[in-house]
């Protein structure tokens, strides 16, 4: 009976102490977790797969179904394993291929979690939320790539080398373990080791004092050198094999260094140098509008509280009004200076390699918002600490309250003027005297934004002289925050959502069409009527002889149709049911008659005025002109068109 009570009491003194570790701070985790996790879930299998996508999926697919097909060497050996178990569990599809790169861009929102030591707790767990909604972050753990598996194999390295000195098993294992996961990654983990080395760089070129810190952290690890290089070797040689099953996939691993080399060559589709700016201007406006601030913070705060003290000096009787922001608490005395330095650098550092890095992609943002990420969440945490006094949360609120609306207002402006509606039905005289043209009507969507951008301002400092500077810091901060949270999840569901295929977004420069899953409904439709299977039917495909198709888009869609063949001449084609040519192929002699459909299966952007107009109609609503760079044109031979009809 004693040993029952006893048992009951431990149980009960178990659960309680479980109990007590789910405080708020836990819940706010598990809930950006599960915000992060619906966004990068939602929808994953939906959009088409890229050209690079179907070519990495078709290897693993052909792998796993011992498919009598050349076999392709992927780029990705370790993303090639991990689909490789998916496909054989599951099934081969675009939900499946793009699964292991969401997981680790899940892991990826709580890499702040691992380092609230440096960060502070309210730091960190900002950083966590803005990364679960960060569309780059987001776009990333939609792509079957190793884009995010390369982001988790280094934090995986960090968390390693922290643990060292505390736990040298663990550390040793994790760091290991990163080290030869990433070097399985291939080409993007190379990529992630030159931008961190140059984002330590710029570090150390801020902060002197991170170069002595470098060097302790390797003395540390230097003992433990050849521990850790035989971790990675047998988790690079498992990995990159398949648990050697898949031997040549140490020959992929082998090839991401000369792989990485040779994007550094100038091409025709190298992507533009400014690219990964605009991807953090466009897409990241929270990121943007705080670390603008984390690097006042870090860079001029020192350089403005300089200028204010002159001031104060010779105003002394009113030195309280002239206090610089954030004076009082909190924020105020920047004793985080440091660390937004540490960040700042870091950020730049990211964005210097993604401009200097010749064969740069879209992804390439990531090594920049994860830092940023750590910076804009140090802002907004230092912004809100210290005391709060009595009736301030009811004057940040009214504050925060009267600048949102102005920003609704100055954002239906601005979107007045990029749509091109007229204003006024007639421009009033007030408006012809300052805008000259036939375009006042429209036009005045600017000045009105102006005007309510300066009423904004003039606001603040109204708010700041008649309660306190910090107070009318707080409401504006307030305000943007929930502004550009707003306009950051309006551009994460663009992209991956409700624009995935849409040249006009820069995630992929030629994304493949809908009309892809219209043809091969087609055609599934058609080999089900005439052969009674949807995938029996005979498909002969003639492709554009510069692209190789078999391994390719078309390679993947028609993956599963045991009678397609990939020709080099029409003449191998006549007679065939069902015949796929690209666009180049006008009217083919097939020996019979047939009926053609033409498909638009990739497109891109094309030139146009670069006016402000345009601009900020792309910038908001992502209008552009485009049109199909590629087509495939199905030819149904006639009999078997008319049977299908039936």
């Amino acid at each position: 009976m004693a040993v029952t009570e006893q048992s009951r009491s431990l149980a009960r003194s178990s659960t309680e102490g479980w109990l007590a570790t789910l405080n708020v701070e836990t819940g706010l985790y598990i809930a950006f977790g599960l915000l992060a996790l619906t966004l990068r879930f939602a929808n994953l299998g939906e959009p088409p797969f890229s050209s690079l996508e179907a070519r990495e999926a078709l290897a693993v697919w052909r792998f796993v179904n011992a498919s009598e097909s050349a076999p392709i060497q992927p780029v990705s050996a370790a993303w090639f394993t991990l689909t490789a178990l998916t496909f054989s569990l599951f099934s081969g599809n675009e939900f499946w291929a793009r699964f292991w790169p969401m997981i680790a861009g899940e892991a990826l929102v709580f890499a702040p979690l691992f380092f609230r030591r440096e960060l502070g707790r309210g730091a960190a767990l900002i950083a966590c939320a803005l990364l679960a909604i960060s569309p780059v972050m987001l776009a990333a753990s939609r792509t079957a790539d190793g884009a995010t598996l390369a982001a988790a194999s280094l934090l995986l390295i960090a968390i390693g080398l922290r643990k060292i000195s505390n736990n040298t098993t663990l550390g040793i294992a994790l760091t290991g373990l990163g080290l030869g996961l990433g070097l399985a990654v291939g080409p993007r983990f190379v990529s992630g080791a030159a931008a961190a080395l140059l984002m330590m760089g710029t570090v150390v070129l801020v902060r002197p004092e991170a170069a002595r810190a470098l060097r302790r952290g390797w003395a540390a690890v230097q003992p433990f050198a050849w521990h850790i290089l035989a971790v990675a070797g047998v988790a690079l040689v498992f990995v990159a094999s398949a648990g050697f099953i898949n031997p040549p996939g140490l020959s992929a691993a082998g090839a991401a260094l000369p792989r990485w080399i040779a994007s550094w060559q100038i091409t025709p589709a190298m992507r533009p140098a400014w690219l990964v700016p605009q991807m953090i201007a466009v897409y990241e406006p929270l990121l943007t509008a705080f670390g603008i601030g984390g690097l006042y913070v870090a860079f001029l705060s020192g350089l403005w509280q300089a200028v204010a003290s002159r001031v104060q000096n010779i105003f002394a009787a009113r030195e309280s009004e002239l206090q610089p922001a954030f004076a009082g608490g909190g924020a105020a005395n920047f004793d985080w200076r440091g660390t937004a330095s540490g960040l700042s650098a870091a950020a730049i550092g990211g964005l210097l390699f993604g401009i200097l890095y010749l064969g740069r992609e879209a992804s390439d943002a990531v090594w920049v918002v994860l830092p940023l990420a750590a910076l804009s969440g140090k802002v907004l945490a230092e912004t809100f600490s210290g005391e709060w006094f009595e009736g301030e949360w009811e004057t940040v609120l009214a504050q925060a309250g009267v600048l949102f609306v102005m920003f609704a207002f100055l954002y239906f402006q601005v979107a007045g003027y990029a749509r091109g509606y007229a204003l006024f039905a007639e421009c009033p005289a007030i408006f012809q005297r300052i805008i000259a043209g036939p375009d006042c009507a429209v036009t005045a969507h600017l000045y009105l934004a102006g005007g309510v951008l300066t009423l904004g301002i003039f606001v603040t400092v109204m708010f700041a002289l008649g309660w306190s500077q910090l107070s009318a810091v707080r409401g504006a901060v307030l305000a943007l925050s929930v502004a550009t949270t707003i306009a950051t999840l309006g551009a994460g569901l663009g992209l991956t959502q409700w624009r995935a295929t849409d040249p006009n977004e820069l995630w992929v420069t030629t994304p493949s069409s809908d009309n892809l899953r219209l043809m091969m409904k087609s055609i599934r439709d058609i080999s089900q009527r005439t052969t009674g299977k949807v995938e029996d039917i005979e498909i002969a495909v003639m492709a554009d002889p510069t692209l190789n198709e078999g391994d390719g888009l078309l390679g993947w869609e028609l993956r599963e149709f045991p009678n397609a063949h990939f020709v080099d001449s029409l003449a191998l084609a006549k007679n065939s049911p069902i015949v796929l040519t690209s666009s180049v192929v006008s009217e083919p002699e097939l020996g019979s008659a047939y009926v053609g459909e033409s498909y638009g299966a990739q497109s891109h952007s094309v030139s146009a005025d670069l006016t402000l107009q345009n601009l900020l109609n792309w910038w908001m609503y992502r209008t552009w002109p485009s049109e199909f760079s590629r087509r495939v044109d199905m030819w149904t031979r006639v009999d078997i068109h008319n049977l299908s009809q039936k």
